[in-house]
C-alpha cells in the first residue's frame, strides 16, 4: 500500500524506563514517499530522554534524486558543524540512505540506526547504486 496512515506506537512507557540521553544531535530520515510528519511521532520519543533530534527538512522524500541527496549531506553538515558527530535514523530503504551518508562524511556521523532496512542483502534490491 503506497498511502496508509502514520503508525502509532505507545511510547509512555518506554519513556518512564528509558535512560537520559547525553543530549547529541540525530537526524532522522523519513522512509520513501514520507516526509518529516511521518516521522513526527518517532522523533518525539528521543526527544523526551534528552537528545536534540532534527527533522531532514526536504519535504516528502520521493526517493534520492540529487536534490535529497545534496540536501540531506548539506542538512548533516549544518548540524554536526553546530552540534558535533549527528546520529543518522533511517527508515526502510533510507536506512541504506543514511548507511551511504555516514560512508560518505564519517567525521560527521557518530553512528547509523536503520530500522527495517534492508542491510544484509542490499544488492538484491533495485536501491544497489547507493
Amino acid at each position: 500500500m503506497l498511502i496508509a496512515p502514520t503508525p502509532t506506537f505507545p511510547f509512555d512507557p518506554i519513556v518512564v524506563s528509558a535512560e537520559q540521553s547525553d543530549g547529541h544531535s540525530v537526524l532522522v530520515l523519513p522512509t520513501p514517499m514520507r516526509g518529516d510528519r511521518y516521522t513526527a511521532r518517532v522523533r518525539r520519543f528521543p526527544t523526551s530522554i534528552g537528545y536534540s533530534v532534527h527533522r531532514w527538512d526536504l519535504r516528502v522524500n520521493v526517493g534520492i534524486t540529487k536534490r535529497l541527496r545534496d540536501g540531506a549531506a548539506d542538512r548533516l553538515s549544518r548540524l554536526s558543524d553546530e552540534h558535533g558527530t549527528v546520529s543518522l535514523v533511517g527508515f526502510s530503504m533510507d536506512g541504506l540512505f543514511a548507511r551511504w551518508l555516514a560512508y560518505q562524511t564519517p567525521d560527521r556521523v557518530r553512528q547509523v540506526i536503520t530500522v527495517c532496512s534492508p542491510i544484509h542483502q542490499p544488492a538484491s534490491n533495485f536501491w544497489l547504486p547507493l
